[in-house]
């Protein structure tokens, strides 16, 4: 079985089989949602997560994520809330800058 885990992808579908084969096991977390769906959403959203990383690594928090239990989707943040303000470059210049600023 580990002799097929080639990727970055083989490794995350490994742990949620690994993770739905766990709550089969020992019935946890079974009474809200099916461990297939769950473990197959979860695999889905990381995924995407590292698509939008790849994008652009300092906005993939910025996004609007759902959740899996409650089918709820999180607001997006209010541009002025973003978790990484945006008033400066993302070059290695600004980020050396900061380590020697201090």
């Amino acid at each position: 079985m580990f002799v097929a885990i080639k990727t970055p992808a083989d490794v995350l579908a490994m742990q949620c089989k690994y993770v739905e084969c766990m709550m089969v096991a020992t019935g946890w977390g079974t009474k809200v949602i099916a461990p297939q769906e769950y473990c197959g959403t979860i695999e889905k959203m990381y995924a995407n997560l590292f698509v939008e990383k790849a994008k652009n690594a300092m906005n993939f928090r910025n996004c609007c994520y759902t959740s899996v239990i409650t089918k709820n989707t999180a607001p997006k943040p209010h541009p002025s809330k973003e978790w990484l303000y945006t008033d400066h470059n993302e070059s290695v210049e600004y980020y050396l800058n900061l380590a020697n600023a201090d």
